[in-house]
């Protein structure tokens, strides 16, 4: 019974508040500890990463192009044939319209006539840029020729491709250059 009278009171002790105690707690919730601001992680902001569009193949509408003023009747687009001719030295300029920045790889598909054993040269120029100062025909039937042409933004540009090395004498050669198609592609 003693140890009962000396346990008791520690008991009654303990589980013991003040009246001021009873009241705080009955009437707020308990807070959490205080945190320096220094400590508490910052929120974590969203992260949105802008989408680019992946670069697209284009096909070049070969229809809208322009020749030079000088010896108009040597350049332009054949209906008939579906192909651009080039029948003497100059550029024909095509619009093109990339929908994303990146590098490309232009594959023009051409043709020419030989004369005096030499093909058709012709260079490639984006807004007046060189992407391939000469390209040589390797035959006389139609084939693809490939250009790289790197960081191309995204927007207007105008392609030109120049014939090079006409050559001409009336009744015995004529050396031309036609083109079948020109695309755009995403460079591997």
């Amino acid at each position: 019974m003693r140890l009962t009278l000396l346990v008791l009171p520690l008991i009654c002790l303990a589980g013991c508040m003040t009246d001021s105690d009873r009241t705080a707690s009955a009437s707020s919730p308990p807070t959490a500890p205080a945190v320096p601001a220094a400590a508490a992680p910052a929120a974590a902001a969203p992260v949105v990463a802008a989408i680019k569009p992946a670069p697209a193949p284009v096909t070049v509408d070969l229809t809208k192009c322009i020749g030079p003023t000088e010896a108009a009747a040597n350049f332009g687009w054949d209906e008939n044939l579906g192909r651009l001719f080039l029948l003497s030295n100059g550029a024909i300029t095509l619009p093109l319209k990339l929908a994303a920045d990146g590098d490309y790889d232009i594959a023009i598909k051409a043709a020419c006539d030989e004369a005096l054993g030499q093909k058709a040269k012709f260079s490639v120029t984006i807004d007046d840029q060189v992407i391939a100062a000469e390209v040589t025909c390797t035959t006389i039937e139609v084939n693809e020729y490939v250009v790289k042409a790197h960081a191309l933004k995204a927007g207007e540009h105008k392609l030109a491709i120049a014939f090079l090395n006409d050559a001409y004498k009336e009744n015995e050669y004529d050396l031309n250059l036609y083109i079948h198609g020109v695309t755009l592609r995403p460079a591997k």
